[in-house]
């Protein structure tokens, strides 16, 4: 028997802090697996309720301690269940992920819809005062487990996803009278970049189109470098990518991606025992492995993104005339690619984009290849577009 102060074991008291944060709830929080089985082993109170109704398992589930909730739940681990307020089985509960970042329903208003896609709808709408962007499963999919299961992706990402160029997460709703869950967003009021390449007619200056590749550039190079799990985006394309009203883009959507284990420090040193395959993400910008169904890694999204680049720099789409599939078809069979006719771009960009879109897609840069190379082309042309200024190339949509 472990012995505490005067004698008394850590079963005697309830020891917890300000927050009702129990030794317990802060282990297996935190991840501590040795001393979470300790607590167990001492047949400490394994259900006790902190401030906000969360038990230890839950917060395990939250910080993805995948050993510590087997651990409790072969000891007895329960989770508070919002609904009726009793201690449930994990396995019983609506996903848990929810909890613990929930914004109350009440405290949303003024909602209108503003965009709508396969899975879900967008909206506009007030919390606290501040404008934020609400993504809710359409109804009819309330009960779709493919539906379900992009939403489950995508909120288990973006609350462990933290960067500049990263729309930011801000927490999960649930509708009361409904039940349905919406996902919470900061706002990006100038829309997205495909939205500025549909409206817009005169092209973006150099300069600008640089300062926007970089931002891809960086927030991919954070995913790609995450650790101990790098993130694949795998549907990186212009509607996907948003803009602050300062026109810095953020990179969204994150349904599709996939977190990769790695066997190497290296994030394209994917683990073979993690393979992917299969037509995921949008046909126009899909890297030929992936329409082929072959193995493939990190490399994809820098497919996907020399097609963004090429856009960017031209203000061109790529493959115009041809339709998506067609498109993919052709880039994955006859290695066909966006013209890059003298002119288009300048030679140095057309230099990038080439590497990118290599067909070995192990010839490919990483992202930080590209932020070297890309960084002192925007300064430079940004330099000569100040000296420059007033000859009107640069296109800023409000």
């Amino acid at each position: 028997m472990v012995l505490t102060r005067a004698g008394k074991t850590i079963r005697d008291e309830p020891y917890s802090d300000y927050d009702r944060r129990t030794p317990l709830h802060v282990a297996a929080s935190d991840g501590s697996v040795m001393v979470t089985n300790w607590l167990i082993e001492q047949k400490v109170d394994l259900n006790p309720l902190d401030r906000w109704g969360m038990t230890p398992l839950e917060g395990a589930v939250f910080g993805d301690h995948q050993d510590i909730v087997a651990m409790l739940q072969k000891a007895g681990g329960l989770i508070k269940d919002r609904g009726t307020g009793q201690l449930i089985p994990l396995e019983e509960s609506h996903t848990p992920e929810l909890m613990a970042w929930e914004i109350p329903d009440d405290e949303l208003s003024e909602r209108t819809e503003i965009g709508a896609g396969a899975f879900g709808v967008v909206m506009r709408t007030r919390w606290r005062g501040t404008i934020i962007a609400m993504k809710q499963l359409h109804r009819h999919l309330h009960h779709d487990e493919v539906a379900k299961a992009e939403f489950r992706t995508e909120l288990k990402l973006m609350r462990q996803l933290h960067h500049p160029h990263i729309v930011q997460f801000l927490g999960t709703s649930i509708e009361t009278d409904t039940g349905l869950v919406s996902l919470c967003f900061e706002f990006m009021h100038a829309g997205s970049l495909d939205q500025l390449f549909r409206k817009s007619e005169v092209p973006l200056s150099l300069g600008v189109a640089l300062e926007m590749a970089l931002d891809v550039a960086r927030g991919m190079s954070y995913l790609h470098g995450r650790k101990p799990l790098p993130v694949i985006h795998r549907d990186l394309k212009p509607g996907n990518l948003m803009l602050t009203r300062a026109m810095r883009l953020k990179i969204g959507d994150f349904g599709l991606s996939k977190t990769l284990s790695v066997r190497n420090k290296m994030p394209q040193d994917v683990d073979t025992n993690f393979t992917m395959t299969g037509e995921t993400g949008s046909y126009r910008y899909m890297a030929p492995e992936v329409f082929r169904h072959e193995f493939y890694g990190p490399a994809v999204d820098v497919y996907a993104a020399s097609m963004i680049f090429y856009q960017l720099f031209c203000f061109q789409q790529p493959f115009a005339g041809l339709n998506p599939v067609d498109a993919a078809k052709m880039a994955s069979a006859e290695a066909l690619r966006p013209t890059l006719a003298q002119g288009l771009m300048p030679p140095e960009l057309s230099r990038i984009v080439r590497s990118m879109w290599n067909p070995d897609d192990m010839a490919r840069p990483t992202f930080v290849n590209l932020i070297d190379q890309l960084e002192p082309l925007a300064t430079w042309y940004q330099d000569e577009e100040a000296k420059n200024a007033g000859g009107g190339k640069c296109c800023v949509v409000s």
